[in-house]
């Protein structure tokens, strides 16, 4: 069973080195400054903590998308 999103950005927040930031809008993220909250947004800071993170992920079974420079993808304002 997956855990829950509390869960998650609890677990996600106990790595070091990463912001864990809840329902945030994901327009300034891509080129065309369109597209509606994140329920989870993740920042590793330290290329360490990156491997971490894809570990409490995949651990929970959440869904996972990075984001690169936002320049080829639109978010749904849902």
């Amino acid at each position: 069973m997956p855990c829950s999103l509390d869960e998650i950005a609890h677990r996600l927040a106990g790595i070091s080195g990463v912001e864990v930031r809840r329902d945030v809008p994901l327009a300034p993220f891509n080129a065309y400054r369109i597209g509606g909250p994140a329920r989870i947004l993740v920042a590793p800071r330290k290329i360490e903590a990156v491997g971490h993170v894809l570990a409490q992920v995949r651990e929970c079974g959440q869904p996972l998308m990075i984001l690169g420079g936002g320049t080829n993808i639109l978010f749904s304002d849902r």
